[in-house]
């Protein structure tokens, strides 16, 4: 009888562990989920994550040279693409892929195959259908959990970061552009030259006795299609001389959106922000600073040059 309860018993508690929610679960690889949006393109990294556990080397040791394997566990890492975009230069489709990866020690293979289903252990066979991208590893900061990331992200793409250990593999993700940059030199023409700039709000909540009317400069320039700016706006703004850079991002016929630089590379088009050149004899007069929302004009631009 005492048996036999017993038995009951441990009946009665493996089925109580069973019932209990996968979430509750203790797992060796943890999963994780890491996205990135680019201008419309989401980048998605799904992937179960190793420990290290005092394992040395992990490459060339827990991952053979040459060998062929999933950075993940479980099931084989999958890189997203909502939109089409290039890695390292080499176009991607959109879609999903299973992710295996070559290592050796100066350089390795990223391969992205269309099967973005397949468990870590059943290694895809090489296919022409298959994308094969070669990457550089470099030395970095000690990661003991397998990691992806996103540490960098700039206005055409971002960089995706692999680390385990000490070894970091970069990637270069560049997305598909929703915006025109560029503006044809003819017309461009008008708008190269010195502007003075006279901020005029937003004081929609301001009295108009209080209303400042602070000046600064901009100087514009074109080069390489594009239509750029250095804007003297003194104060806290921009480098440590108070000068910050923009880009005339077209829209239609004299009207472009305000777009903020740093370092030459453009990083947030303000979308609630137009640029209203006034063209007469060919030549560009002067422009209004509009905030879109309130339709309010924020800056009045003359040219002085």
């Amino acid at each position: 009888m005492k048996a036999r309860l017993f038995s009951l018993t441990a009946v009665a508690t493996l089925a109580g562990i069973l019932s209990l929610p996968l979430e509750a679960q203790i797992r060796g690889s943890e999963h994780s989920l890491v996205t990135q949006t680019v201008d419309g393109t989401t980048i998605s990294v799904d992937y179960y994550r190793p420990r290290a556990r005092g394992r040395d080397p992990i490459f060339g040791g827990v991952v053979d040279w040459g060998h062929l394997w999933t950075p993940g566990a479980n099931w084989a890492t999958t890189f997203e693409f909502s939109k089409d975009v290039e890695l390292n230069g080499h176009p991607v489709p959109k879609g999903k892929y299973s992710v295996w990866m070559i290592a050796q020690p100066d350089l390795w293979e990223v391969i992205l195959d269309p099967n973005d289903s397949i468990f870590h252990l059943l290694r895809p066979p090489l296919t022409a259908k298959q994308i094969r991208i070669s990457v550089t590893p470099v030395e970095g900061t000690y990661a003991e959990v397998l990691t992806f990331s996103f540490p960098l992200v700039r206005s055409d793409g971002t960089d995706l970061v692999f680390q385990w250990g000490t070894t970091q593999v970069p990637m270069q993700v560049t997305v598909q552009s929703t915006q025109t940059l560029t503006v044809e030199p003819e017309a461009a023409a008008p708008y190269p030259g010195v502007y003075d700039v006279v901020e005029v709000g937003p004081h929609h909540e301001m009295p108009p006795a209080e209303r400042t009317r602070t000046h600064s400069q901009m100087k514009l320039t074109y080069s390489g299609g594009h239509l750029t700016a250095l804007w003297d706006m003194g104060g806290n703004q921009g480098d440590e001389n108070g000068v910050v850079e923009v880009m005339m991002v077209p829209v239609s016929d004299q009207v472009f959106h305000l777009g903020w630089m740093q370092g030459g590379e453009l990083y947030e088009t303000e979308m609630d922000l137009w640029v209203e050149f006034v063209v007469e004899d060919g030549s560009a007069t002067g422009f209004k600073v509009r905030f879109g929302i309130l339709d309010e004009i924020v800056w009045e631009g003359t040219r002085v040059n």
